[in-house]
């Protein structure tokens, strides 16, 4: 008898289930790879603007300069640039830097009726390399008798022009003074529409600039007026109207508290900082601004008058300026251009409209403040004389600023630049040793009745707290609310202590701290 063999396995079938999931899994995948693909376009392939129309892009040269500087001359025999140059002063880059210049015709704009390109689009490129020294571009072009031109930059993303300074205005050519480089081109108009022109950018004193005044700071003693301008520039242009967000005035008083102490502002440490750093790290305005102001030699006031209504009026934007008297220099920011008056946003007076440089009969008259607040308080105000136009980014790291203003929003500004303190408060006393114990103070201290007293009943009711600072002489002072409680110069040994009793509830407490040199303090922190 043969044996019945077992029926063979019953086979699963995988039906709809698998081969969807299968399906499923594919889909997604594919999606998440098409979707990563459009998140990284923008990055690989940055969108451009169309306000201008743009022919093929030429090469013309490309030229290595050193270390030690050097001139760059285009030699382009019947070309559109031929002649055009660049003067590199020697310690403008750390090493050699390599110059590529190129052009693309313009062929159409949505800028209107006052923007006239007399030069195709000019491309300078050096790796994006900011220069420790200004650069002069001198840029040929035909200039009629009756017409005004300078040079602006093109932002193909944004699609926005910006000014550069203008140092000079021939028939032939226009010079211009930069630190960095992009695409350019140099635009013309006649010199009757700028004469009784009306700009209002929309920048606003009190609601644009800073609430804050201009004492300056440990790091600059001098005053922080271009920090404080550029840095209110930056913020109306890249966060108020850039990302819609709210004004700038007061929005970082006291720091990101939400107390209102617009009147006081030893609590604006994170901006007054951030101000600071852009000075000195930043715009290095000490150096920079003489160097930027010799390297535009003698330009006219008519030509700065134009400059400021011609930049204004084509980009609709509040524009940098710098000015001279005996004793040094000043910035503030031009905002509006009503009746032969360029309105301006003074550090010196935060949030005070109708402050103006007149301009009569071609020339400027002495517009009256200081290098800073103090200076105004001890001496007065001074004549500045000298008013040039400095455009927004020329002299300015712009993106750098980006960079500090989101070490500011982090509560870092002025890390590692500002001089380091230690702050601590008396939590006890070492049995052993009966040394005190020193503590490192939180953002909120609790304390109870016998907690003050842990270091000896000499303390109960009170928190006693300790600033360091060994490597300068300083001052240090102790705040409730906005009242002052007390305030000391450091000892031999470098330290400042002070004191307050405590009653049940909260108290909010603060701690400036301020540099001293001969009969003045400076702010270095709060």
């Amino acid at each position: 008898m043969v044996p019945v063999s077992a029926p063979p396995p019953r086979k699963k079938r995988r039906g709809c289930l698998w081969g969807c999931l299968i399906v499923i899994v594919i889909v997604i995948v594919f999606v998440l790879l098409a979707g990563g693909a459009l998140l990284l376009l923008p990055i690989l392939f940055p969108p451009t603007s169309d306000n201008l129309s743009l022919g093929s892009r030429e090469t013309i040269t490309s030229e290595t300069i050193p270390a030690s500087g050097g001139t760059l001359v285009v030699e382009d025999s019947g070309g559109v640039i031929d002649g055009l140059t660049l003067e590199v002063p020697e310690g403008a880059y750390d090493g050699q830097r390599n110059f590529k210049i190129s052009v693309r015709p313009i062929e159409g704009h949505e800028f209107g009726a006052d923007f006239n390109p007399a030069t195709p689009l000019i491309h300078i490129d050096n790796d994006g390399e900011f220069a420790e020294k200004p650069i002069t571009v001198r840029i040929p072009v035909r200039v009629n008798p009756d017409e005004f031109a300078m040079a602006f930059y093109y932002n193909p993303r944004t699609g926005a022009l910006e000014g550069l300074p203008l140092a000079e205005l021939a028939e032939d050519h226009v010079t211009v003074v930069t630190s960095h480089f992009s695409d350019l081109v140099v635009s013309k108009i006649a010199w009757v529409l700028l004469e009784d022109v009306t700009v209002d950018t929309g920048f606003e004193p009190g609601y644009d600039d800073w609430q804050f005044t201009n004492y300056g700071s440990t790091i600059a003693p001098g005053g922080h007026c271009a920090g404080q301008s550029v840095t209110a520039m930056w913020y109306y242009y890249e966060k108020k109207l850039g990302a819609n967000e709210r004004v700038l005035y007061g929005r970082y008083d006291n720091n990101d508290y939400g107390y209102g102490t617009i009147d006081f502002q030893q609590d604006d440490s994170w901006a007054y900082r951030f101000a600071s750093v852009v000075q000195k790290e930043r715009i290095d305005w000490d150096h920079q601004s003489r160097a930027f102001f010799k390297r535009m030699g003698q330009t006219s006031d008519h030509l700065t008058w134009n400059a400021f209504a011609y930049a204004m009026q084509l980009t609709g934007e509040p524009q940098y300026a710098a000015i001279y008297s005996n004793s040094g220099g000043h910035a503030i920011i031009a905002y509006k251009i009503e009746a032969g008056n360029i309105y301006v946003a003074d550090p010196n007076y935060p949030g005070v409209s109708g402050r103006f440089m007149r301009y009569e009969n071609g020339a400027f008259l002495p517009y009256y403040s200081g290098a800073n607040a103090t200076t105004i308080s001890e001496a007065g105000e001074s004549a500045y004389t000298a008013i040039r136009y400095m455009a927004k980014s020329a002299m300015v790291d712009w993106a750098g600023i980006g960079t500090e203003y989101e070490k500011m929003r982090a509560g870092e500004a002025g890390g590692g630049v500002f001089p380091d303190y230690t702050l601590t408060y008396l939590s006890g006393i070492n049995e052993t040793t009966n040394e005190y114990i020193w503590s490192p103070v939180p953002e909120t201290l609790e304390l109870s009745e016998e907690d003050t007293a842990a270091p000896g009943e000499q303390f109960r009711g009170k928190v006693v707290f300790r600033v360091q600072l060994p490597t300068t002489t300083f001052q240090a002072t102790l705040y409730e609310g906005t009242r002052e409680i007390e305030g000391y110069s450091n000892n031999a040994e470098n330290i400042v202590i002070l004191q307050t009793p405590l009653t049940t509830g909260s108290h909010d407490l603060g701690l400036g701290v301020e540099t001293i040199s001969g009969e003045h303090v400076y702010f270095t922190d709060f």
